[in-house]
This record gives structure tokens, sequence and C-alpha cells, in this order.
């Protein structure tokens, strides 16, 4: 029998993110990979333990200098999966940050908001970069004033509430990832600011502990982790096999943003029409047209399309078509629904009118679509075998 190939994955497994990244890398070892692969925490790393399994390639979370320093000197085929640092020459697979910003941006910019802050981590490049992409979006749009604020740890948190004490009101925040979300919530909590009325909350990393545990529920940029482990171990697996010109790391595109009530929120003067926004997101999966928007407001069908067009830019049709799409967007990239049931699900007749609508105004088929984000195919439940199946060393 054909000896294993040892490899080593330097992965934490405490949240829900780096779990869905290992949970990629089985994904591409189960049709028959010959790779044995030991997991260890790349928090406290046993370089020891892990120098004595001699791993013939490495998949690592590289955080910390001292790793850092012990890869290169292995010389090991190492693929990256961190953008905490920019610092680093290995190979890398991760989101791309700077697409994170932006499509955060456009979550708030979607609901009329006109005042913005971020919140990240000092001296660290993944935040640096999603407040960047933030910037630039909001720039598109003439928005040149955005707050700031940068926490070294978590004993900024009586200086983070009067931060956001002191922001205009209401104002939409970004926070770097869930953990740093939670903080600003909490502190928006004890400072009785309202929540989303006064400040609307967006984090990343959609972490179903922190989202699901907050009060109210904080809405999140969703990531696509499994891809990024898939496609790590498709990158580690070229350079096993000494195809250079194959090796390419890759910046892996952000499409969803799962709301909850932290951003339930529409900031829009004009009263009928934040009305009317405001019944087009709440419904607009559920087959609603112009007509039944027009039955939940005291105006007529001109006056609408009007205020519509002044407000907003659009008319209410397309409106309704745009939240759809934002709908069929997240369905395709963060589920494996059949497309007949995708498009149910977010207000379209049939799949074939998804799919026209979806390549009209996007560009590519739905399918295509969700090929940038999820990964096909899983291991077979029970049929995981000695040389495929993970193990903890910690």
């Amino acid at each position: 029998m054909k000896k294993p190939v040892p490899i080593a994955v330097i992965v934490s497994d405490n949240q829900e993110y780096w779990r869905g990244v290992i949970h990629g890398i089985v994904k591409f070892i189960a049709p028959g990979k010959h790779w044995s692969i030991t997991r260890f925490d790349p928090t406290t790393p046993d370089l020891p333990r892990l120098a004595s399994l001699h791993p013939r390639g490495i998949i690592a979370a590289v955080d910390s200098p001292e790793l850092a320093d012990w890869i290169k000197t292995s010389a090991i085929p190492t693929v990256n999966v961190s953008s905490t640092t920019d610092k680093l020459s290995f190979p890398h697979v991760f989101p791309d940050d700077a697409d994170i910003g932006q499509l955060a941006a456009g979550h708030f910019l979607k609901r009329g908001m006109t005042h913005f802050a971020f919140v990240g981590h000092a001296n660290r490049a993944d935040s640096e970069k999603r407040k960047a992409g933030f910037v630039a979006r909001l720039a598109k749009e003439g928005v040149t004033q955005i707050a700031d604020y940068m926490t070294a740890g978590p004993d900024g948190e009586p200086a983070l509430t009067q931060f956001i004490t002191d922001l205009p009101k209401p104002c939409a925040i970004l926070a770097a990832d869930d953990s740093l979300a939670r903080q600003v919530l909490d502190a928006c909590n004890a400072a009785a600011i309202r929540i989303p009325r006064d400040a609307a909350i967006l984090g990343i990393g959609d972490d179903p502990i922190v989202c699901g545990l907050s009060f109210p529920r904080l809405s999140s940029v969703s990531l696509p982790a499994e891809r990024v482990g898939f496609e790590a171990a498709g990158l580690l697996e070229k350079m096993l096999a000494g195809k250079r010109r194959g090796v390419q790391s890759a910046l892996l595109p952000v499409s969803s943003v799962i709301g909850r009530g932290s951003t339930d929120i529409v900031s829009i003067d004009d009263p009928q029409v934040a009305a009317a926004v405001r019944f087009i997101l709440a419904h607009a999966g559920e087959w609603i047209g112009v007509r039944e928007l027009l039955l939940s407001l005291p105006l007529q069908r001109r006056s609408l399309e009007r205020k519509f067009r002044a407000v907003l830019g659009r008319s209410p049709l397309e409106e309704i078509r745009r939240v759809r799409l934002e709908i069929a967007k997240e369905l395709l990239s963060t589920t494996d629904l059949a497309m007949p049931l995708v498009a149910r699900r977010s207000g379209f007749s049939e799949a074939k009118q998804l799919s026209t609508v979806f390549r009209a105004e996007i560009g590519v088929t739905p399918t295509q679509y969700r090929a940038k984000f999820r990964v096909v195919g899983s291991p077979i439940p029970g049929e995981s075998t000695p040389e495929n199946t993970p193990s903890d060393e910690q």
C-alpha cells in the first residue's frame, strides 16, 4: 500500500470560520487524496512535534513571527490562510479583505445611511484592508467623513464607548470581525445607545455563536471559509507536484451580508419611501409586486414611482428586483439548495426566470456565480479512512 503523504494543518478549530477552512481541506482530500493530516493549534504550535512529523507540506494560519521563521527555515512547501499580516512571502489563499469592506459599505448604503464609522484592530493588515475597501466604496458615493477607532485589545472598552457616544446619529458601524462587532454592540447597550436606530452594527465572519447570542442579533459578512480550505489544499498539491507555473496565490471573492437585527434599519428621510423599502426588504422573497407594495401604502402608483426616482434613483419594481437578486446571491453563495428552491425563496417564479434576470443583471449564470463561492461535493459520512482523517495535536 502506498505510504500516505504527511501534511500539517496549523489552523485553530475554536471559531466557525476556521472550522470551515478545515472542512474545505477535508472536502479536497475526500475523493481519494493520499494525505495524512495532523492538525496543530497556531496559537501554541508544538514546533518540536511538528518537526518530528516531517511534513511534506503545510497549510497554516501564519500569524506569529515564531511560526513564520520556523516555516521559512524548514523550507517546507506552505500555503498561508491568514491575512493578518502582509509581510510574509508564502503563497496564500484568503478572502479579499478590500472586497469585504466594499460589500459592507453597500449594505449600509442600500439602507440610506449617511454617517459611517469603522472599528478595527491596530497593526493588522486584514483590518486595514477591510477599512480601505469600506472607505473606497463610500467615497464613490461622495462620503468622505468616516470616523475610525483602532483597538489594541480588550482594555479599550471605556474609550470605545466614548467613541461610539460621540458619533453622529444614526451611524453605520463596521467592525473588522464579529468579536469586535460584539464589543461595539455591548458598548452601545451599556451606554443606552439604541440598536439599530442610533447605531447600526455589522460584523465580519458570520460566526453563529457570536451573532446568535448577541442582542439584537448581529448582522455579518459571510466569508467563504470552505472555499479557502479547498483552494489552499489544491494550491499545496500543485506545489508538492513541482508545478511552479500553477502556483498562484488567491484572493477569493465575498458575496453576502447576512442581515439581522443589528442593521435592520432604513434611514431614508422620506417616510413613505422608507416604509416602502422596509416592506420590500421584509417581503421580496414572497413573490410581491408593485401592486402588493401599493396596498401597504397610502399612495398612488404614479406618486410612488416619482418618489422612488427622486430618493433612490430607481423604480419600485427595480428595487424589488435588486433585493431579490441579493437574496438569490446569498443563497447561491452560502447554501447548496437546488436552483428551483433558490428561485422560489428569492421571489422568482421558477429557475428559468432567475437565470434570465441573473444573467442580465450580474453577467453570469446562477451556476457560474455559485462556483465562485461553493465547494462541490462532500465526504461521505462513515467512509473516512486513517490516511484522510485529520488528527489533533494540542
